[in-house]
């Protein structure tokens, strides 16, 4: 997709929003090449969410700087957690 394209595509859901909420305050955020969202804080999180849901601790004192992995080989990291990793791709 060139950025002509995606810039439609922006305002289109832009209108969209709009559309549907006129009376909101949308805002749009841009995550370039991950520079504003930091993945390891979120796999931290999910990890850890997965712990509280499930009543486990394999993630309890898990902090961001413990994941030696990016958010598409997870399942590389689990073992060390004492968790047995199923992964797959669709």
């Amino acid at each position: 997709m060139n950025t002509k394209s995606r810039m439609r595509e922006l305002a289109h859901r832009y209108r969209e929003i709009r559309g549907r909420q006129p009376d909101g305050k949308p805002m749009t955020l841009f995550d370039v090449a991950g520079t504003i969202l930091d993945m390891l804080h979120m796999i931290v999180f999910v990890l850890q969410s997965f712990d509280w849901l499930h009543g486990t601790s394999f993630f309890r004192r898990l902090g961001a700087s413990d994941v030696a992995v990016r958010e598409n080989r997870t399942e590389s990291f689990l073992p060390r957690c004492r968790v047995v990793a199923v992964a797959f791709r669709i």
